[in-house]
């Protein structure tokens, strides 16, 4: 849709500016006259889309539609490369991954060469779509290209930087020995230009392969040196992550004496440094050890601290977590009921993750479309439900059925009832979405009806033209000429809005019919008559709705009339409607069918279907009752044609 006007409205230039020297002088009214100015306003619209993605994506397609529209028509290659390559950034901001690479290789494409600097970007941003969908083989291919070309530039930042990428994906494909590999080559970098801090980040990326090659020997040496690093250079937040990780690793090699030591260290780092999210999971992490050591009296302080850090920030996934084990070791300590009230406190928490996972999703439509999302999302309830229900059984056998039975087994029928009503939620969002999809489906058809036009008409327009021309009659091929591309411009500039003032469409019907009469002055005359307590300017109505069947009166019933005939336009006011009525003293609908040829029989008019596939639409989404009504003029003699257009004013548009 985007692509149509302004390549339609190239195409009018160019044979206005060939059959018309004299209005080349003109083209600035179809062309950007100000190469710069629109440079200046497609980047604006680009920054706009950008800023308002995350928030609005809808308006962030809009302002790329738009700069995609001007950069076309001002043949901009450069800005039309930009607009698909941010529409690629917005769909694989939206999930949608396919679309995503297809816009981006549009990019590519409009780019072409010459243009090392955006082509390779685009390398990059295809390569992490490519991640993200799963297909690693594709992705390292364009992390591979992105990487010949930050190697030709010497560009050590981004050198490193797209090795830490293919490090990643190769990780993710199970090739540890060629993410190993980049993980070398980043070191060797940052050990050329001194980086401690970069030195401590690839040591401990390259730790967490060796842990996944299950070679916890490897990952301990690997962030025992990510440790020395950042304490040599006295950083206390990269130390702290290394001793984390260090406690993975001994745990997976079974040094538990050893991860705790590295934990308890790590948490007093992160207490000086006063990083709260890093001392939540280090006190639970700690406390869960004692657990596992059986001193659930040591577990209760650390992870009791845990619950309270977690709630301090705010954080009630964390939260969450913290509860179910403060309840194990209670239960552990054979204190039931304050595991109980803490297994309470904790299903409550999971009641309002709940509650905030269903703002996000009423937020954002486009997600709760997302079927795979969805799925994801009921797929957790249920985990988190069995869960809760092998749990409370656990506790149930620890503890003799009394009153407090009675309570949990509610709290299993108020946890069911909240699934049934977040799946009736979501349902409700899944129809609206549904809705509005096919609102946008229709306004999308209804936007590429109203902007067609009777091909016809504008060949014969043009065979009209070059006639003029072949007589020598060149005043006249200008004046029909000029006025045909107002004509144009005004059906192009029209098309773009679903409704237009009154006054709007009846100058497209003067210019069409002052065409057709300079066509066929012999075969009829014309006249137009407007109610004038009708407010034009303000009362609008569908484009191009009452042209088609003007253009049926001339060449089906006025074009074949021996005498001269006469086609008359009356527009007037009824009530809350305004009615067109559209008449002729032609041969008639059933001598215009006996006439036509076998061809003519098999198709219709093309407007005429078109306008009624629009009124259907237009009657649909914005609930109107637009009809149309066409009988014969003499009844008896079968002669003659008249149309009658009901158009609905609504009370936003009343007649003054």
């Amino acid at each position: 849709m985007i692509r149509i006007t302004p390549y339609i409205l190239c195409f009018l230039t160019g044979i206005i500016t060939l059959y018309s020297p004299g209005l080349a002088q003109d083209r600035s009214r179809f062309t950007v006259s100000n190469e710069n100015d629109t440079r200046k306003q497609i980047g604006l619209l680009l920054d706009s889309a950008a800023f308002t993605l995350e928030n609005a994506p809808e308006e962030s397609f809009d302002y790329v539609e738009k700069a995609l529209e001007l950069s076309i028509i001002s043949r901009d290659q450069i800005s039309e490369a930009r607009c698909y390559a941010l529409l690629g950034q917005i769909n694989a901001y939206l999930q949608q991954y396919d679309l995503s690479t297809d816009y981006y290789n549009k990019a590519l494409k409009a780019y072409g060469s010459g243009h090392e600097k955006p082509v390779n970007d685009i390398y990059r941003s295809l390569a992490k779509v490519y991640e993200n969908s799963r297909n690693p083989d594709e992705s390292i291919r364009y992390y591979a290209r992105y990487l010949d070309y930050v190697l030709r530039k010497d560009q050590t930042t981004q050198i490193i930087s797209v090795r830490y990428d293919l490090a990643r994906v190769y990780t993710s494909k199970g090739e540890y020995n060629k993410a190993l590999r980049e993980y070398n080559e980043i070191q060797r970098l940052e050990e050329n230009r001194s980086n401690q801090a970069g030195l401590a980040d690839v040591s401990t990326m390259k730790g967490e392969v060796y842990l996944k090659q299950e070679k916890p020997e490897e990952a301990i040496a690997t962030y025992k040196r990510a440790v020395a690093i950042a304490d040599e250079s006295e950083d206390k937040e990269r130390k702290s992550k290394s001793l984390r990780n260090l406690g993975k690793a001994y745990r997976s090699n079974k040094q538990y004496d050893e991860e705790l030591d590295a934990r308890q260290q790590s948490l007093q780092l992160s207490e000086e440094t006063q990083s709260m999210d890093e001392q939540v999971e280090d006190n639970l992490v700690i406390g869960e050890i004692y657990i596992e050591r059986n001193q659930p009296a040591q577990a209760l302080q650390y992870i009791q601290k845990s619950v309270d850090l977690s709630e301090k920030i705010g954080d009630i996934q964390k939260k969450s977590v913290a509860l179910r084990s403060l309840s194990e070791a209670y239960r552990e300590q054979g204190e039931y009921n304050k595991a109980l009230l803490a297994y309470k406190e904790y299903a409550t928490t999971i009641d309002s993750i709940y509650n905030q996972r269903e703002r996000e999703l009423e937020g954002n439509l486009e997600v709760v479309a997302n079927v795979g999302r969805r799925l994801q999302r009921i797929e957790l309830l249920e985990r988190d439900f069995e869960i809760t229900k092998k749990a409370l059984l656990v506790m149930e056998k620890e503890k003799e059925i009394n009153a407090r039975e009675l309570k949990t087994q509610k709290r299993i029928t108020y946890s069911l009832f909240f699934v049934v009503l977040v799946l009736f939620t979501t349902s409700i969002f899944v129809y609206r979405s549904s809705v509005q999809k096919r609102k946008a489906n229709l306004l999308l058809a209804l936007r590429s009806l109203r902007s067609q036009m009777n091909p016809h008409f504008i060949f014969n327009s043009l065979n009209s033209v070059n006639s003029f021309i072949a007589q020598n009659d060149e005043r006249k091929a200008n004046k029909y000429l000029s006025d045909f591309s107002s004509l144009m411009r005004s059906v192009l500039e029209n098309s773009k809005h679903d409704f237009v003032p009154v006054s709007s469409e009846i100058e497209i019907l003067k210019l069409y019919l002052k065409l057709e009469h300079f066509r066929f002055q012999d075969k009829f005359d014309y006249k137009i008559d407007i109610d004038d307590s009708i407010n034009q300017s303000d009362v609008e109505i569908p484009p191009m709705l009452i042209q088609p069947y003007i253009e049926n009166a001339v060449w089906h019933g006025l074009r074949y009339k021996e005498e001269k005939g006469l086609l008359e336009l009356n527009i007037s006011k009824e009530q809350d409607s305004i009615c067109a009525v559209i008449s002729d003293n032609g041969i008639g609908r059933k001598k215009s069918q006996e006439m036509k040829t076998r061809h003519q029989k098999s198709s219709s008019s093309t407007g005429l279907k078109n306008t009624e596939n629009r009124l259907k639409i237009i009657n649909e989404i914005y609930k109107t009752q637009f009809t149309i009504t066409i009988d014969d003029l003499d009844k008896e003699n079968g002669t003659g044609t008249v149309v009658s257009i009901r158009i609905p004013i609504s009370d936003g548009e009343k007649i003054e």
